[in-house]
């Protein structure tokens, strides 16, 4: 059963979620009391809120309408980008998809420009935007919004995963399978160096090997016999 306490608090667009109230009508959906940023309360169905169809109040449209930027409709629904789009507001507001631990609840939002397709869709094509290309934000624990994002390959994006271990030397700052690829070093000696608390000087170090059998600590020579006798 879903948890809808979890949702109290949430912000969508420019909308904050203040309680769950009941239906106004007789259909079955969750609606919550809600409070604009311009400081009007208006009462939004959670389908509206999710799918980025209800971003406030009512004023944010108004906004749109007087400006040169409102369009009905933008013929795009189908395309992968307005899919990335749909995605983008679901690992940032959906409760109930897996994938909201590492957004959503980790305080990671969209800028109230973007919760607008068609003004995401005008960032997206003038910035780069590709079909073979996903969208990556720069600072990992920042919003999407224009200064923190850009289009990335999926090999570039799997740098920038909160699982990624980094490694600095000299001010440069670079996960372990990007500075194998510079330093020519399999992944695997990198990620066994960071293992035994190497210092990055030693991480990095394409001389570097690994201690001599007189240096190591007792237990790691037992480790060692023993797994050089199962082999023997």
């Amino acid at each position: 059963m879903t948890k809808f306490i979890d949702a109290i608090g949430v912000v969508y667009g420019r909308l904050t979620i203040l309680e769950r109230v009941l239906s106004p009508t007789k259909a079955n959906l969750t609606y919550y009391k809600c409070k604009c940023n311009c400081g009007n309360i208006a009462i939004i169905s959670r389908p509206n809120l999710v799918s980025g169809h209800t971003i406030s109040c009512g004023c944010y449209k108004k906004e749109l309408m007087t400006s040169n930027k409102y369009k009905e409709t933008h013929n795009e629904s189908r395309t992968r980008l307005y899919h990335t789009w749909q995605s983008m507001k679901q690992r940032c507001y959906d409760i109930n998809i897996k994938e909201y631990k590492w957004y959503g609840a980790r305080g990671i939002g969209i800028c109230i420009e973007w919760m607008d397709y068609i003004s995401f869709s005008n960032w997206a094509k003038g910035n780069g935007y590709k079909k073979h290309l996903t969208i990556d934000r720069i600072d990992n624990d920042g919003d999407y919004e224009p200064n923190n994002c850009k289009w990335s390959t999926t090999k570039q994006q799997n740098r920038n995963k909160t699982t990624t271990r980094f490694v600095e030397l000299n001010g440069e700052k670079k996960g372990l399978g990007e500075w194998s690829e510079i330093l020519n070093i399999p992944m695997s000696t990198m990620v066994n160096r960071a293992n035994r608390k190497c210092s990055p000087e030693q991480i990095l170090n394409t001389n570097y090997k690994r201690r001599n059998i007189e240096t190591i600590t007792p237990k790691e020579k037992e480790e060692l016999l023993r797994k050089w006798e199962s082999k023997n």
